[in-house]
């Protein structure tokens, strides 16, 4: 995917690492592999969706050094608290030894089904937020409707691209135009056009090249609509999932965030702050 992107950047003499070059390449869906954008799509969703729950778990942990301070500083707060008011101290640092033992077989027992429930609750959360995210009305950000999968043959799905990872074949970005007939046809100036986003690649190295090449396909189809069609186009990318990385590549290229969305989850709310939607454009 980046052999073609960077042999271009090199003859503007911009120094690029060589191992970059082939990590990645790209590939065209025809119109009869409707049925694979599905996997590919969920794939991906998975393995963000399974980064994100690696932080949760770790965020959750009871065996921190933080939690066992607590549980240090509540033991002498309480047996303090029972001294002052009983006047025995054998009769508070009993209690107190029996309570700091409560809470440890209680964080033991605890724990698992802790993580377990956090595990259950983030993909059912997570879930409903992807489906949130690129889902109005029985049709997504992909441009077909994702519950009638026996009609999925008669959908267009030649605006998709897919990037994958040469080493393992593993998908590490996609990148899906919104189908964009009416703006093909339609006799105004200006246009609005849609595109989803996603970018996974676990590789923090090659994240902004991988940005760079579905950014260039993107404005490629982009040229084609201007030149033939509108004079004005905004491009706007809706960030799918939660990609920090992506939404700071497209500031740094001019973007401009028009809208986000926080997560409707309280849950992750509280937990998460930033976990947020976001979209953003480019006037053309």
């Amino acid at each position: 995917m980046f052999g073609r992107l960077f042999q271009k950047k090199q003859e503007e003499t911009v120094e690029v690492d060589e191992s970059l070059s082939s990590m990645a390449y790209h590939e065209d869906l025809r119109p009869e592999d409707n049925a694979k954008i599905l996997n590919l799509a969920v794939e991906l969703l998975k393995m963000k969706r399974d980064k994100f729950l690696s932080f949760t778990e770790r965020s959750l942990a009871l065996g921190s050094p933080r939690d066992t301070l607590f549980r240090v500083g509540y033991f002498l707060y309480y047996t303090g608290f029972l001294w002052y008011f009983s006047k025995s101290f054998s009769y508070a640092i009993t209690n107190g030894i029996f309570t700091l033992i409560f809470m440890y077989l209680f964080a033991y027992f605890l724990n698992p089904r802790l993580k377990k429930w956090s595990q259950n609750h983030s993909y059912i959360a997570f879930d409903k937020e992807i489906n949130d995210t690129i889902a109005e009305k029985g049709y997504n950000i992909f441009g077909f409707n994702i519950e009638d999968k026996e009609h999925l043959a008669d959908q267009d799905l030649s605006n998709v691209q897919v990037f994958r990872n040469n080493e393992n074949d593993e998908v590490v970005g996609l990148v899906v135009l919104k189908p964009y007939s009416d703006a093909l046809f339609s006799e105004e100036d200006e246009c609005v056009v849609e595109i989803g986003m996603m970018g996974a690649s676990g590789i923090d190295k090659i994240h902004d090249q991988l940005c760079e090449e579905m950014l260039e396909w993107c404005l490629a189809k982009m040229q084609t609509l201007k030149e033939t069609h509108h004079k004005t186009i905004h491009l706007q990318i809706h960030l799918l999932g939660i990609d920090s990385q992506t939404f700071l590549f497209l500031n740094k290229k001019k973007f401009k965030r028009i809208s986000s969305y926080k997560t409707s989850d309280k849950y992750f709310a509280n937990k998460l702050p930033g976990f947020k939607k976001h979209v953003l454009e480019l006037k053309l």
